[in-house]
């Protein structure tokens, strides 16, 4: 049975780095196909237009929401990278995801002076000095998941690396789906 795994958190978490390694991981360990989506990949490669409002932070997760459908539909396992900064249309998403399989979401989070120093795209700097504004989580909305709607909760700023985070991932999807409890 296919699954999705949905990262979410704030710029710089390191959704995509943990993203990477997770999708590698299931291709390595798992006789099916994994696909990774990325948030910003996917924005860039099919709607290089669409802004950043609420409403195209909708589109874009609806579209993701779709390619990883259609991935599911063909017998494969996808790992979305997605800050999706607001519950209900996270949710929604998830469902949606839930009616070709089970679909989990990660929460991934650290510390603002943390993703500051890391900042690999510029956006806390840039928010800092006033040339942007909306930075999700910062001055920007984001809706931090309840306990009960994640699978897993991860500080990256503590953990030990990103392998380690990733490794217990796949260990917490898989005690979940042998228990048979899906959330």
């Amino acid at each position: 049975m296919s699954f999705t795994i949905w990262l979410t958190g704030v710029p710089a978490v390191g959704k995509t780095t943990i993203g990477k390694i997770l999708a590698d991981n299931l291709r390595d360990n798992n006789e099916q196909h994994c696909v990774f989506l990325d948030a910003d990949e996917v924005r860039k490669t099919y709607w290089p237009k669409l802004g950043l409002t609420p409403a195209s932070r909708v589109l874009n997760f609806d579209g993701i929401t779709s390619l990883a459908s259609v991935c599911l539909r063909r017998n494969s396992n996808v790992v979305i990278a997605c800050i999706a900064p607001f519950a209900d249309d996270r949710n929604r998403c998830l469902k949606q995801l839930q009616m070709q399989g089970p679909a989990f979401l990660v929460y991934l989070h650290a510390p603002l002076l943390v993703l500051r120093d890391r900042d690999p795209k510029g956006l806390y700097r840039k928010q800092s000095e006033g040339i942007i504004t909306g930075l999700t989580g910062v001055d920007g909305r984001y809706d931090i998941p309840k306990s009960d709607e994640v699978l897993a909760s991860y500080d990256t700023n503590l953990a030990a690396s990103p392998e380690m985070i990733v490794e217990n991932i796949i260990h917490r999807v898989a005690e979940t789906m042998y228990v048979g409890v899906v959330k």
